[in-house]
């Protein structure tokens, strides 16, 4: 009975000494969990948080747009034109300017044509319909047309 007792110990730990890679790779898989799990929810958040900035910006832009349009609109209904053609003027240097801050959301392309159209809107010798229509045009383009809202995928 001693010699089968202890030809049954020898066994078992051959046994374990096989499965020591296991126990091993058992051991570090909650760690490893722990760390895919916390990758994943930063890359998350930093995805909602670009997100939200892209989505202000835009929104930020569409006001500013909206804004020299609004100028352009009491431009030409004004008695005194000197000082709502000061107001478009106003209007348009912000929109430029957010437009030069934010080029990074426009691609090579239509960062000309956007360019372009705001140099045309401030032009004095076009008439104002065609700087309404230049506006519209404006308001088409994509980086200025708001994104749909984004599930989370899970």
């Amino acid at each position: 009975m001693k010699v089968e007792m202890e030809n049954a110990l020898m066994q078992m730990d051959q046994i374990m000494r096989a499965n020591r890679l296991n126990f091993s790779l058992m051991a570090c898989f909650p760690a490893a969990l722990a760390m895919y799990s916390s990758v994943v929810a930063v890359k998350a958040y930093l995805s909602m948080t670009f997100h939200r900035r892209r989505a202000k910006r835009r929104e930020e832009m569409r006001l500013l747009l909206a804004e020299a349009e609004r100028a352009l609109c009491n431009l030409k209904i004004a008695e005194r034109r000197s000082v709502q053609q000061g107001m478009l003027i106003y209007a348009l240097n912000s929109l430029y300017l957010a437009l030069q801050r934010y080029h990074g959301l426009f691609s090579k392309n239509e960062w000309r044509t956007v360019r372009a159209d705001v140099l045309e809107l401030a032009d004095p010798s076009i008439s104002i319909d065609n700087k309404l229509v230049c506006i519209a045009r404006l308001a088409r383009t994509k980086a200025l047309i708001p994104e749909p809202h984004r599930v989370r995928k899970l």
